[in-house]
């Protein structure tokens, strides 16, 4: 993600990548983009949690970067936004999951609510807000090529959220585990999906390496036939949250790419829903995070003498719907179980060998004992300290 970029699947590539680092807050990050001296094959933006954040770099990447595939990381928070009463109306969605297209759907009926869902969930109101800046801009300019990716609740090796690792120590290192590992009766039996970051990371270079293999002339619908760079040489990525300068002149002397058909990339200019592709509920989540162990059920959190593990999910729409990933963007995600155990293994590697106590993955850590604590959790810290004395 926005910390490791030596692991899956940027092995050898990492030269390529230059990640681009500045306080968005300051309004200033136009220029630190500029300062890059870059003119990259794509943008990978982690770090655009508000409107005005995209209004102020989309004119470095639609002019100065002209024909750099912008890609966007959303959530499915939007949905909590657009379409909260729809979904409840409508209870398919549960089963089913939900579809990218909900957000037009029941847009026309939710107007008049709609921001009242903002005040209440800011976070997806500003990421559903940036994807129709982006859509509006795509329209106006047609040099202008973006790809939002929609993310579920992040699993994976370097997660930084706290949210697992949190989940992880509470359930694995407490005594007293059958007794004490409780969930909330409110989330046990809720529905949820999960996305993989592995591979949110080969889907971003696979497309990237998609869309610079087509190419439209700047004056002419014709397509033409350039070379098209390559990734594992010295063609450039930048990430927002990436791109380092590249020596290949070809790149840099010829005419820059526009944004294909929707015949030869049906992908580009439109959002995807990305996870495992498999629904679980809490509980049963909660089962495979403790090694087997089912929770204890709860009716309140001050019921549980070590609090509970109700870290997921961070939206109430329900579970989504990664078909039109897996059939247009060409999407093969990971089995759900795979997923969990990977980030499983890591996670108590980090936790029981050595790298913790030399002072890896602080950060991580951090925000782990940040959501222990916020519930007023204690007791894992001091576990953890002294087993790793």
């Amino acid at each position: 993600g926005k910390r490791y970029w030596g692991g899956v699947p940027w092995e050898g590539r990492e030269s390529r990548v230059l990640q681009v680092k500045g306080d968005r807050e300051e309004k200033n990050f136009a220029g630190v983009l500029r300062g890059a001296g870059v003119r990259p094959l794509a943008c990978v933006d982690f770090s655009c949690f508000h409107p005005r954040m995209a209004r102020e770099i989309l004119p470095v990447v639609e002019n100065e970067w002209r024909g750099c595939l912008y890609i966007f990381i959303s959530s499915d928070s939007v949905y909590d936004v657009a379409v909260l009463k729809g979904i409840e109306q409508d209870k398919k969605y549960r089963k089913t999951g939900i579809t990218e297209d909900c957000t037009e759907k029941y847009h026309a009926a939710l107007h008049k609510t709609e921001e009242m869902l903002h005040r209440r969930n800011r976070y997806g109101g500003n990421k559903k807000r940036i994807e129709e800046i982006l859509r509006a801009r795509s329209v106006s300019n047609p040099h202008f090529a973006f790809l939002a990716l929609r993310l579920a609740d992040v699993i994976g090796p370097h997660e930084d959220t706290g949210r697992f690792w949190a989940g992880l120590l509470l359930s694995r290192f407490v005594p007293d585990l059958k007794k004490n590992f409780c969930a909330t009766h409110k989330v046990a039996d809720t529905t949820v999906s999960f996305t993989f970051s592995e591979d949110v990371a080969f889907l971003i270079l696979t497309k990237c390496k998609e869309y610079h293999k087509h190419g439209f002339s700047q004056h002419t619908e014709t397509v033409v036939q350039q070379p098209s760079p390559e990734w594992d040489s010295d063609s450039t990525s930048s990430s927002s949250g990436s791109s380092e300068s590249s020596d290949d002149d070809e790149w840099t002397e010829r005419a820059p790419y526009v944004p294909c058909s929707r015949k030869e990339l049906p992908w580009v200019n439109r959002s995807f829903n990305t996870s495992c592709g498999e629904f679980i509920t809490i509980n049963d989540f909660l089962k495979l995070l403790s090694g087997g162990v089912s929770p204890t059920i709860v009716s309140s959190s001050s019921r549980a003498p070590f609090g509970t593990a109700d870290f997921f999910p961070s939206v109430s729409c329900g579970p989504i719907d990664v078909s039109a990933a897996v059939s247009v963007l060409g999407f093969h995600p990971t089995p759900l179980a795979t997923a969990v155990q990977k980030t499983i293994d890591f996670f108590v590697d980090a936790t029981q060998q050595s790298a913790l106590r030399e002072g890896a993955y602080q950060s991580e850590y951090k925000h782990a004992l940040g959501k222990l604590n916020k519930k007023g959790i204690t007791a894992v810290e001091k576990i953890v300290k002294k087993m790793l004395e």
